[in-house]
């Protein structure tokens, strides 16, 4: 189940004064929370604020308008991870600009991924004079790009007859199906909502006393995890709160214990959840003699 989390935010910069706002919304999802923007960018067919009309490259009238409305869209993405809390943001919906055009290298050069390539080689989601491309895309930050798991085009609009349109007025065609709901087709992702927290540890043979670290990722942003040692009776090593990527890291040093072999550090979350890792202590001895050399040396 898919849950909105606050209210849907729009950003009504300057930039988009001849296209349509981009709209934010969070949503909350088993283990994870992310946002979405839904964009559509000034189209290449129509006057431009800049009143740049001439064809870059190719890429039709306006270039220069959704070049800077694709830098606004990026600013105000930051803002919305801010809000969230949460680093994990899509962006979604018409950019009118393919795959090669300025607006999309803004997009990718502030670090956003263009699925398409990856996940739906080959499909498109526009037909122009018999020639097919995509205008649509889904751009995912650093943070979700591994968690989608699958996207497609779904071609129910952009080769149907403009007969059978809403607004096409040919009397008798048009029924109230999904086809040629649209000029574009609509692209359809999955993501996983379920991962495993992990963690990891700074130094797997460290030596009595010594400062080590222990990282755990994808726990809850802002969730409270706490390290303990379950063999020596839940032990607290220490705690920390996971930022808003749900990686978390907790120093702690290693405590006196007697007997060699390995010793399990779990992190557990307020929420239950858990992962963990592990360190080996070598007989007290070495360790003991191992300090002596380093006196001798002068430091570790």
């Amino acid at each position: 189940m898919v849950t909105a989390v606050g209210a849907p935010t729009a950003y009504n910069g300057p930039e988009f004064a001849n296209a349509r706002s981009p709209i934010a919304q969070t949503f909350r999802s088993g283990d994870e929370t992310f946002s979405i923007i839904a964009n559509h960018l000034k189209s290449k067919g129509s006057a431009c604020t800049t009143g740049n009309d001439t064809s870059v490259g190719g890429s039709g009238s306006c270039n220069a308008d959704r070049v800077g409305q694709a830098r606004a869209l990026v600013a105000f993405a930051e803002t919305v991870k801010e809000q969230s809390g949460d680093d994990d943001v899509l962006l979604t919906g018409d950019f009118n600009s393919y795959r090669y055009e300025d607006p999309i290298d803004v997009v990718t050069g502030a670090g956003y991924t263009d699925m398409g390539p990856l996940l739906a080689e080959g499909q498109y989601s526009y037909v122009f004079d018999g020639g097919s491309g995509s205008l649509d895309h889904v751009f995912a930050s650093p943070s979700v790009r591994e968690k989608l798991t699958g996207l497609a085009v779904w071609d129910i609009n952009a080769v149907e007859s403009f007969a059978y349109e809403y607004d096409a007025n040919y009397e008798g065609l048009y029924a109230p199906y999904p086809y040629r709901a649209s000029d574009h087709n609509p692209t359809v992702f999955g993501m996983t909502t379920e991962i495993p927290a992990t963690a990891s540890i700074s130094d797997a043979t460290p030596m009595r006393g010594d400062t080590v670290t222990v990282t755990g990722t994808a726990f809850d942003a802002g969730t409270t995890v706490t390290a303990t040692l379950p063999s020596q009776n839940g032990l607290v090593l220490g705690t920390g709160v996971a930022d808003a990527n749900g990686t978390v890291t907790i120093q702690f040093t290693v405590p006196d214990l007697v007997h060699k072999g390995d010793y399990q550090v779990d992190l557990t979350a307020a929420d239950g959840e858990k992962a963990s890792t592990s360190f080996t202590l070598r007989p007290r001895g070495q360790d003991v003699a191992d300090r002596a050399q380093e006196r001798n040396n002068g430091g570790r």
